[in-house]
């Protein structure tokens, strides 16, 4: 986390696949204004994820190794942008390098799409990399949806690459990952976004209110009291938010 005229940093946003991480994060971007950039997650460009969703055995390292490359660049660029003197006050992250080595290697370990050697040797490259805590945020924020409906945005998006490898059970095991993975992140200041049944397409006030929540817990305090800032649900909203500014 930079400090020049304004405070500059690094927010990621974690969450379940289908959970609407992209859907927030432009909502987030709009209301934050230009001064933040958006890096979202390689997912067109991806050459391994069709191949995956075909045979996921075969293709489950170079994907797992693909994406700790590309989330180890996004996190180094955004440093990059945040930079002293620039125009870019702040990044936001579509997932973590830390999600891919946490939770998705452990998973695909436990269900036998990597093999123990596998594993290994996607750890060495990361550590080789700097190890994990080179790779943090300054602010982690944590989208959580029930499964069930993040299987119904999975199943309405309807890549190829996503039906035959996405069920409604391996959304379920993600979940019950993602909350003892946030539960335990001890790396940096943590926020729960508890999104539930919420459409912030349909209903914005919904965004707007949790929001302007997070921007009073988060971008109006010091780095000082934004560590101490470890966990923070959501649902208590501030009667300060009507001071938020963006400037």
């Amino acid at each position: 986390m930079r400090r020049g005229k304004h405070l500059r940093m690094i927010l990621a946003v974690a969450g379940n696949t289908g959970a609407g991480k992209s859907t927030l994060i432009s909502l987030m971007s709009e209301r934050l204004g230009p001064a933040w950039q958006v890096v979202p997650e390689s997912v067109d460009d991806n050459p391994f994820l069709v191949p995956y969703g075909h045979d996921p055995a075969r293709w489950a390292l170079a994907l797992q190794m693909y994406f700790l490359e590309k989330r180890r660049k996004a996190i180094l660029d955004s440093r990059e942008m945040i930079s002293e003197g620039g125009p870019v006050r702040g990044v936001i992250l579509d997932r973590t390098l830390l999600e891919g080595a946490q939770i998705f290697v452990p998973q695909k370990l436990a269900t036998g799409l990597l093999t123990t050697e596998e594993g290994k040797l996607h750890d060495r490259m990361l550590n080789s990399l700097g190890g994990i805590e080179k790779f943090t945020p300054d602010v982690l924020i944590y989208l959580r949806r029930p499964a069930e409906v993040a299987h119904r945005q999975v199943m309405k998006r309807a890549r190829s690459s996503d039906e035959n490898v996405i069920s409604k059970s391996f959304l379920s095991d993600l979940e019950k990952r993602y909350d003892r993975w946030f539960s335990d992140y001890i790396s940096g200041p943590k926020y729960l976004w508890d999104a539930g049944m919420e459409d912030y397409l349909t209903e914005p006030s919904l965004f707007e209110e949790r929001f302007l929540d997070f921007c009073q817990l988060f971008l109006r305090t010091s780095g000082s009291e934004r560590q101490g800032l470890r966990t923070a649900n959501l649902n208590g909203f501030q009667d300060q938010r009507s001071q938020v500014s963006f400037g």
